[in-house]
C-alpha cells in the first residue's frame, strides 16, 4: 500500500490497515515542538506498534526491544525534523550527534534506526548506505598451562 502524505511524500506501509504518519486531522503540520511530536496519539500508537513488531514479528529479546525503543523515542524527542517524513540528509545530521560517542553507542543508534526505517516503515532508502563503525579487535591472551601453574605456585 502506498500512502500520499501532504500531497508530496509517499512511502509504502508494510501493514494493511496501519498507516504511520496519517491521522484523522491530516497528519503533522510540521510546526509541532519535538515534545508534541512524541506525545501525540498518532506517534504513541506508532511507537507501541513498533514495540509489537520487534517483540512478535522479529522475536527480539526484551532488552534488545527496550534498547531499540529507547533510541527511537530519543529520535522522536530530539530530532529537528519529523521522524516519519525523514530524509537521508536529516538522518545524517542526526547521526552526526553520535560521531564523538563510543563506537558501540553509534552502532546501537544505527541498528535501531535501520530496523525502524528499513524493516518497520519500509523506507530503506532513508538509512541505506550508513556504515557501522569499525571496532578494534582485542586479542585475548590465554596463559599456557605452565605459566598458569607458575602463577599459582607463586
Amino acid at each position: 500500500m502506498t500512502l500520499l502524505l501532504n500531497n508530496s511524500l509517499t512511502y509504502s506501509s508494510r501493514r494493511p490497515g496501519f498507516e504511520p504518519g496519517i491521522t484523522g486531522s491530516g497528519g503533522h503540520s510540521g510546526t509541532e515542538s519535538s515534545d508534541e511530536r512524541i506525545e501525540n496519539m498518532e506517534n504513541m500508537r506508532i511507537l507501541e506498534d513498533f514495540r509489537d513488531y520487534l517483540t512478535v514479528e522479529r522475536r527480539l529479546g526484551k532488552r534488545t526491544v527496550e534498547r531499540y525503543m529507547l533510541e527511537i523515542r530519543k529520535l522522536f524527542r530530539k530530532a529537528r525534523f519529523d521522524p516519519l517524513r525523514a530524509k537521508r540528509l536529516e538522518i545524517r545530521d542526526y547521526l552526526r550527534n553520535f560521531i564523538d560517542k563510543p563506537a558501540n553507542s553509534y552502532a546501537n543508534v544505527l541498528k535501531a534506526l535501520r530496523i525502524f526505517y528499513r524493516d518497520y516503515l519500509g523506507r530503506g532508502e532513508v538509512i541505506e548506505g550508513f556504515r557501522f563503525p569499525s571496532r578494534p579487535f582485542k586479542v585475548v591472551v590465554i596463559p599456557s598451562k605452565r605459566s598458569f601453574k607458575n602463577f599459582i605456585d607463586g
